[in-house]
């Protein structure tokens, strides 16, 4: 079959990027930095490599710039001139070097405006051996899914939207209308995150390693917030699809980045699109819904207020995560069929982003529970395990053993420290995490009352709804970036499913918009900006900067942030609730 050798050339190339990625996350070609915002008063130039401390370097007698490091058992000497405020006449090791990056062709970040990357190149054998080992464990997890699952039983590509029941229900016309919707969202300002994710993929096209990029600069220049925190998997992902990095697109304040704009909106609504599909294929499989039912349970999950508006309106990439550990979760309900399909679905999904770890304890139970349950299957389970595990190891803990670049960037996260704003204090020198308090919390009560009567695919069910319980416990109890809302998507599909009628869903939909009114009213995602395309000004942004710092200023904050956290918390309830409900029709009576 024709199809077949293309699918085995596209699994070929697919597993040679994934290995050049995670093996340039993990032994990485070094690159040197140097910057230049001091040389216009002080005369010096500060050089950076990700595993060393800065050093500011002053010209010698000949005018020239000089600093030696010692990478992978190599000597690199390093000079360079300063012409027009840029490094000229570099050499490296007595040779000619022209492979450098001005940060600033590619970022409007002022952080990196006199930021320059010198790309090396440097490596030993550990690359190379990495790259091919990585590259044959990608290949050979591709091809068993190809072989085994695709056309293990006829040709099966309808798998990646769970089944084609949803597909053939719903019907082309109906998907056409969330594109339609989403090509009228361009009117809306785009979300604030937009201009930083680009420019990072920009610079990451150019062929600067973001994350020594990062290791090095960000704690000099005292970046609190990273440009880009995630993972390898997401990098890999949007640096494939950002085509639109090679147009020469320019920012200012306000102008309107169309390209990226529209090939991130279209992406996005095209992961809810895969995910609201894979749901309700699920439920029309196992008759959770009818297929009458199933065009409006379809288009309020897509549509849902809350993950429409995060995804597709303020652009947040979560999508991703979301459309990848929804459908692996759902693919459970058959290992014998899928194998390790769904388990490197969710692998890939959780090491999109470190916050989507919080998924990780639903999924441990879920996978105890299959362990326990599925006697016949033991042993192809426990294969299945220990392959999630190294996936899991590659795609996440490899970068954090190896004293990786990205180990170095990211050990002091915003969101991390974030944590200790909300604390309770136990004793003089140990505090209580409010946050991690929620979510064990609703994680005990609800686990406690499992047993193995319960259905494989009321144990689903159960483990999107507590997903949802535990983000937005998560989300109420800590400030949390609205991104991480789109994972809750499933769980809104199935209580939408629940519902007797439109104006039941209009309601829950309603009330879950509350949760993005800090969003909304606040400069984070200010839903007036669209004016500026008419000479205008962000209304409620100049609210906020006029009463900065203010009383007044701390009210307003405040008001907006208790309505979209009592929301946010009001949906963890009810989600909990929910998905009890898979468990009380287990319960056994047993007689004394």
């Amino acid at each position: 079959m024709k199809i077949r050798k293309v699918l085995h050339i596209i699994i070929l190339l697919a597993a040679i990027y994934l290995g050049y990625i995670f093996t340039n996350i993990v032994v990485p070609r070094v690159q040197v930095f140097l910057d230049l915002a001091n040389y216009s008063s002080t005369g010096t130039v500060e050089s950076f490599i990700y595993n060393d401390k800065y050093r500011s370097l002053t010209a010698g007698t000949d005018g020239r710039y000089y600093t030696e490091y010692e990478v992978y058992g190599r000597i690199l000497n390093i000079s360079f001139s300063v012409t027009d405020n840029m490094p000229s006449n570099i050499k490296v090791n007595d040779q000619d070097f022209t492979k450098i990056e001005k940060i600033s062709n590619y970022s409007s970040a002022s952080e990196y405006a006199s930021t320059f990357a010198l790309k090396t190149n440097v490596t030993n054998i550990k690359y190379y051996f990495t790259f091919v080992l990585l590259t044959i464990v990608f290949l050979i997890s591709f091809e068993f899914i190809l072989n085994r699952v695709i056309f293990g039983r006829g040709f099966r590509m309808d798998k990646f939207i769970y089944s084609k029941s949803g597909l053939e229900s719903i019907g082309k016309k109906t998907i056409l209308i969330s594109y339609i919707i989403t090509a009228f969202s361009l009117i809306i300002y785009h979300g604030c995150d937009l201009q930083p994710i680009t420019d990072t993929l920009h610079i990451s096209s150019a062929g600067v390693d973001i994350y020594q990029l990062f290791a090095c600069l960000n704690k000099y220049k005292a970046v609190d917030l990273f440009v880009w925190q995630y993972e390898g998997v997401m990098l890999a992902f949007y640096k494939f699809i950002n085509f639109v990095n090679y147009l020469p697109f320019k920012y200012n304040e306000y102008s309107y980045h169309w390209g990226y704009t529209i090939l991130y909106k279209f992406v996005n609504v095209t992961m809810l699109n895969l995910t609201a599909i894979s749901l309700v294929s699920f439920m029309l499989d196992h008759n959770i819904i009818t297929k009458e039912k199933s065009k409006r349970i379809y288009l309020w999950s897509v549509l849902n207020p809350v993950t429409f508006y995060v995804s597709v309106i303020f652009i947040q990439l979560d999508a991703l995560p979301l459309y990848f550990i929804t459908l692996g979760i759902l693919l459970l309900d058959n290992i014998e069929e899928n194998k390790i399909l769904p388990f490197i679905l969710v692998a890939f999904g959780l090491t999109c982003k470190i916050p989507v770890m919080m998924c990780l304890p639903v999924i441990g139970v879920v996978g105890i529970y299959l362990l326990l349950k599925e006697k016949n299957i033991r042993l192809k389970l426990f294969g299945y395990f220990i392959f999630f595990v190294v996936m899991m190891f590659i795609l996440f803990l490899a970068p954090r053993v190896v004293h990786s670049p990205m180990q170095v960037a990211y050990k002091d996260m915003v969101a991390t420290q974030r944590m200790w704003w909300t604390t309770i204090q136990y004793a003089p020198v140990v505090f209580l995490f409010i946050t991690v308090m929620i979510a064990e919390i609703f994680c005990i009560l609800n686990y406690t009352k499992l047993t193995l009567n319960v259905s494989t695919i009321d144990l689903i069910q159960n483990s999107l709804f507590i997903i949802g319980t535990i983000v937005f416990g998560f989300s109420f109890s800590v400030m949390s970036t609205p991104g991480i809302y789109i994972i809750t998507m499933p769980a809104f599909a199935l209580m939408y499913a629940r519902q007797e009628d439109n104006l039941q869903r209009f309601i829950f939909g309603f009330g879950g918009l509350l949760m993005v009114v800090y969003v909304l009213f606040t400069s984070i995602g200010d839903i007036s900006a669209t004016s500026v395309f008419f000479g205008g000004k962000k209304f409620f942004t100049e609210i906020e900067h006029m009463y900065s710092g203010t009383r007044t200023g701390t009210w307003i904050n405040s008001f907006v942030t208790t309505v979209s956290n009592s929301a946010m918390l009001a949906y963890a309830i009810i989600f909990f609730k929910e998905a009890g409900k898979h468990f009380k029709k287990h319960k056994t009576v047993v007689e004394s």
